[in-house]
């Protein structure tokens, strides 16, 4: 590799001008600038794109501070210089990223730095003649790179011509072998042209230097030649003319039909830096006229795509970009032939994922359809793709990316063409002229309609398109065509074949775009979109379940499941003609979403939501009858239909969950702490208790069994009457049938029935040599007397109770699973009330169901997932902001009995996080308690009200200090105190006097002294009156001198007393300074000697304290620590 040649005269035109190296002598060291400055270079250096531009300005303005008044550059000034130049070789991405910013503003800001010792500083700091390793060296070759373009943008050069020239011959002089190195070089040169081009120093310095390269034409012409020529003769028209080109170049025009060859030559050599993408292509490409696409791509675009996959990326480059312009019709075909499309689905297939050239075409693409709203534009970018797709090739996956790509940019008239070709696709039938009639293509091409769901839902036409491709999914998905009937949609067309699996594809599709509209943020304009489309959607089913001799359903409808649809019918259309309010539209809304999903439902099971039908129903009746009843009461239908909800909630359809969270979110407004209770109480409900009760399953399985139940209740009343009516004479006949049909329900029983080995084999055990081994069934085994028998019945009746204590422990697990599965479901219900429904007693009453969930993840690893979300919307909920209209719903009483609670359930928590979640949701308590005493109508004092807060921590404060029981309990008023100071201040004697008393355990003196240490800071002095701060200091200080010289202190316990003591000297600053007696200094002395290397350090502290705040240090010892002290 060739590095910057120094021995060149380019190289000792630069040193010439260069100043002598005595700059270097005045640059300070680290230790000698200020810490806040020093920080900043590593904000610089590791922080977001946000933080440094900060950063930058605030290191531009501790600059300017120490620059002002001083003639030349300041030293911290010169250091900046010295450190972002250096830095500029590290390896670290953020480093060149945010040090070529500073020092370009630092150069930019101070004019008086000079451009020839920026220049010295580049030469001497990144010298490559000191690199160690070739890696080294590239480093500091592109911190040369980076430093000379952060010079040349901060216009620096403008102010000095002589440092013009130098620069100019080491960029054209640079030569690498590393792509990645000199690509960040090449940048250098086209921005030294741009800036300096309209400066007087260009004609002087940099033109002739760039006429005699550019005169040497097409010989040898590398890509870097070529960008200049490009950039010169946009900026320089009157120099780069034609007179010039064709001396020079051969032709008038840098891109014509005699230039082809050689451009295609310097292309394809400028992929060298592969995956990097030269700027002489995107140069080449501005210069290009629109009436020359078509040869400029047959003579270079196509050759490149059938090259190595390096020109293949540029030849995705150069489409990309060619699309972008304003080309006709015939243009863009020629662009995206066949051949091409081939190629980008390949690319697509087989390229690194990360960064598939086929994506800038892509890209592109989808520039190009939302610039134009031209149909017939759109259609042909869609069909030379889909004309291209080619089975056989398995192009299926790549086809759907381009789809994914461009469809939500197409028109409403392209897409509904584009659907219905799908559709044709679907049935077997032709697609753009071919047909494919694989069964994996046309479940692919059901998969594809999920694409036409991603329009933006603004546009009614875009809602019909939408509505068109769930009535065609729906009416496959449950239906059967027997007559082509043109009044009804999608029935139109001869029945073709349409089997199982395409019916399910088209069942999952249906429920996964049905979802997609549900589930919409329903803000004013998007909930009338979905209530359109759901209104659209049940009328299509209406028409579908009216017109039996066109269509049939899958699953038979009784009459009793087509009353229920025409019941839904008439409530749909009792709602939609009563006018209401915002708060009732609500109701209305979800009942509609509500109903269209049961009626949807029959023609899934259509047996069991026959059930939830009627009591949607009535309760939706309810509700449009009582819309006079106050908000304050909780409407009659509310309950049934949280009971809906939470069965719902059950279901495995991903669909269902949903549709009920957006109905509970509709009626979240509703909820009062009666109808909350029924999700806390399944949310509080213990999983060792739903172990042995029998009567807790999801809905789906009670329904199986209800329908088993019946089903075996109507075969033995049946039985028992024909037992009545036969004679005795046929007894043995019966006997004979019973034993026939007991011997093939046995059989089926085993045909379906797992084999239990570890069962059979403790069977086999328990009858030793009597277990038939032999799996000959027609031999004939010798009977078993009374004595043997009898034997085996202890073993055999062990075994089968070990097996019935497996299946029960088994049944038990299924029902604790599902008790966890379901609460985490709940919890979507609980986070639309703490995202809407802020009510201060729906707030606390969400506290406790929480924490106890959080509580119980804690003890049982299988509740993980569960108590996680717990303890999200927990955090959620101690943020948020309380209605103040509804802070009369709770009283001062109930906050302190919910806060007490807490305080005891923190005692009991099993980890510190939840502690300290615990003391965050006491503070947020605490606040609510002060606002709404604020807004009463006889508010209490605030000191009266932080009594009453102190009065529910004194029981546990005082266990916290007396016993041991309290394990990791100091976090929790760790937290308070700092979040609560003023509270817990008349606290502060009493710990004083614990810290004091001898006599006290040594556990409590240390705790009194560590909760001091907390209560101890700047927030808390600020709150205190200068008068109560003297007071604690004259009460404080003393006790802290006299454990100080107490010889029985413990480390550990002298290490919080000395803790505490340089808060107060931190904070006092000496104002009460008389209070410290001279001879804690000598005390000092002695501990920092005698003790731990952590009392060590402490001492040193607190002796540097009383040092910097006046108290003198007089004798010989303090003066020989104070003079080792580092300062």
């Amino acid at each position: 590799m060739v590095g910057i040649d120094k021995t060149t005269p380019e190289s000792s035109v630069i040193k010439e001008v260069l100043p002598s190296p005595k700059l270097m002598d005045i640059i300070p060291r680290a230790l000698d600038v200020d810490r806040g400055i020093l920080d900043l270079f590593t904000v610089l250096a590791v922080a977001s794109k946000e933080n440094r531009i900060v950063a930058v300005g605030d290191l531009i303005g501790k600059l300017k501070e120490k620059q002002d008044g001083t003639s030349g550059p300041c030293q911290e000034v010169l250091y900046s210089l010295k450190r972002l130049i250096k830095g500029l070789s590290s390896p670290r991405k953020l480093v060149r990223v945010g040090y070529p910013l500073a020092l370009c503003q630092i150069l930019r800001q101070f004019s008086i730095i000079e451009g020839s010792d920026v220049l010295q500083m580049i030469e001497e700091y990144l010298d490559l003649s000191k690199a160690e390793s070739s890696s080294e060296k590239s480093n500091m070759e592109i911190g040369i790179a980076l430093a000379y373009s952060a010079v040349i943008q901060s216009d620096i050069l403008l102010k000095d011509q002589t440092t013009i020239l130098p620069l100019l011959q080491q960029l054209m002089s640079f030569k690498t072998d590393k792509s990645y190195v000199q690509h960040i070089w090449h940048q250098c040169l086209p921005l030294l042209i741009q800036k300096m081009v309209t400066h007087s120093g260009f004609e002087t310095e940099i033109w002739p230097v760039l006429q005699k390269d550019l005169s040497l034409g097409w010989s040898d012409v590398t890509p870097e030649r070529l960008q200049v020529l490009l950039i010169c003769k946009q900026h320089l028209p009157d120099k780069i003319d034609k007179t010039f080109l064709k001396k020079n170049w051969s032709n008038k025009k840098i891109i014509g039909e005699k230039t082809y060859k050689q451009l295609l030559s310097v292309l394809q050599d400028s992929t060298r830096g592969h995956p990097i993408i030269h700027n002489v292509n995107k140069l080449l490409l501005q210069e290009l006229p629109v009436e020359l696409v078509g040869d400029f791509w047959r003579e270079i675009g196509e050759i490149l795509f059938h090259g190595e996959l390096s020109k293949r990326r540029l030849g995705m480059f150069l489409l990309s970009e060619l699309i972008k312009k304003p080309l006709n019709i015939e243009q863009l075909e020629m662009l995206l032939s066949k051949h091409i499309c081939e190629m980008v689905f390949t690319d697509l297939k087989f390229t690194n994922k990360e960064q598939p050239s086929a994506q800038m075409v892509l890209d592109s693409l989808a520039s190009l359809l939302d610039s134009s709203k031209d149909d017939h534009l759109h259609s042909t970018v869609v069909k030379c793709f889909t004309k291209s797709l080619d089975a056989e090739k398995n192009q299926t996956m790549e086809l759907h990316t381009v789809l994914s790509a461009i469809i939500p940019h197409l028109t409403v008239k392209a897409a509904e063409e584009l659907s219905q070709e799908i559709m044709n696709l679907i049935e077997g039938r032709q697609f753009y002229g071919s047909t494919f009639t694989s069964l994996s293509v046309r479940q692919w091409s059901i998969n594809q309609l999920s694409l036409f769901f991603s329009h933006s839902a603004g546009q009614e036409d875009v809602r019909q398109c939408q509505a068109n491709l769930l009535q065609y999914l729906f009416r496959h998905a449950f239906f059967v065509l027997s007559k082509s009937s043109s009044e009804i949609p999608h029935c139109h067309s001869e029945p073709v074949s349409f089997g199982e699996k395409l019916q399910k594809t088209c069942n999952l599709a249906f429920v996964k775009n049905f979802l997609k509209i549900i589930t919409m943020k329903s803000d004013k304009n998007k909930k009338a979109y979905i209530t359109k489309t759901v209104q659209q959607i049940f009328s299509y089913v209406e028409s579908l379940v009216s017109n039996s001799d066109v269509v049939k359903p899958l699953k038979e409808l009784n009459e009793e499941t087509l009353q229920a649809l025409h019941q839904i019918k008439q409530m749909l259309s009792q709602m939609h003609s009563i006018k209401t309010d915002q708060s009732e539209s609500k109701n209305i809304y979800a009942f509609e979403i509500l109903l269209t999903y049961l009626a949807l439902q029959v023609f899934c099971d259509p047996q069991n939501c026959l059930d939830v039908i009627q009591d949607s129903l009535s309760c939706c009746e309810k509700s449009v009858k009582k819309r006079v009843k106050s908000s304050d009461d909780e409407p009659d239908w509310l309950d049934v239909l949280l009971d809906v909800l939470i069965a719902m909630m059950t279901h495995p359809s991903k669909l269902s969950r949903a549709i009920a969270t957006s109905i509970f979110s509709a009626i979240s407004d509703h909820i009062t702490p009666l109808s909350l209770g029924l999700l806390t109480e399944i949310l509080m409900k213990k999983t060792t208790d739903v172990a042995n009760d029998e009567d807790f399953m999801f809905d789906e399985e009670e329904g199986e069994s209800e329908e088993e139940d019946v089903e075996m209740s109507e075969k033995g009343a049946d039985d028992d009457e024909d037992e009545e009516e036969e004679e005795e004479d046929d007894d043995d006949d019966d006997e004979e049938e019973e034993e026939e049909d007991e011997d093939k329900d046995g059989n089926a029983a085993e045909a379906n029935m797992e084999v239990d080995e570890d069962f059979r084999q403790k069977v086999k055990n328990a009858l030793g040599d009597a277990a038939d081994n032999t799996d000959d069934s027609e031999e004939e085994l010798s009977d078993l007397s009374d004595s043997e028998m009898s034997k085996y019945d202890a073993a055999l009746a062990a075994a089968f109770r070990s097996r019935n204590r497996t299946e029960i422990k088994k049944a038990s697990n299924d029902k604790k699973q599902q008790l966890i599965t379901l609460k985490i479901r709940l919890l979507d219900f609980i986070e639309v009330l703490i995202k809407q429904n802020h009510k201060a007693e729906i707030v606390t009453l969400l506290f406790r169901p929480l924490l106890e969930l959080r509580d119980s993840s804690e003890r049982n690893r299988i509740e993980m997932t569960l108590g996680e979300k717990a303890i999200r919307l927990y955090r959620q909920l101690y943020k948020t902001k309380v209605s103040p209209d509804t802070y009369s719903q709770i009283t001062k009483e109930d906050l302190l009995d919910l806060m007490t609670h807490l305080i005891e359930f923190s005692r009991k928590a099993p980890s510190v996080g939840l502690i300290v979640d615990v003391s965050d949701g006491i503070y947020f308590l605490s606040k609510l308690l002060l606002n709404i005493n604020s807004q009463s109508k006889k508010p209490e004092t605030e000191k009266k009200i932080h009594k009453g807060l102190l009065e529910i921590f004194q029981p546990s404060l005082k266990g916290f200090l007396d016993n041991q029981g309290y394990q990791n309990f100091f976090c929790f008023y760790q937290n308070l105190i700092v979040k609560l100071p003023i509270v817990f201040w008349k606290e502060s004697n009493g710990l004083v006097t614990a810290m004091s008393t001898e006599e006290e355990k040594l556990t409590k003196r240390l705790k009194a002294a560590r909760l001091l240490c907390c209560m101890v800071d700047k927030n808390m002095h600020q709150k205190l009156s200068t008068k109560q701060w003297k007071t604690f200091v004259t009460t404080t200080v003393p006790v802290i001198i006299k454990v100080l010289e107490s010889s029985s202190a413990k480390p550990k316990f002298l290490d919080q007393v000395m803790c505490l003591f340089r808060n107060i000297l931190t904070i006092d600053k000496g104002d009460n300074l008389q209070v410290i007696p001279t001879s804690v200094v000598p005390t000092l002395q002695t501990l920092k000697k005698s003790g731990p290397r952590s009392q060590h350090k402490t001492c040193n502290s607190l002796l540097q304290l009383l040092q910097r705040q006046g108290l003198q240090m007089k004798t010989p010892d303090v003066a020989d620590t104070s003079s080792t002290t580092p300062q």
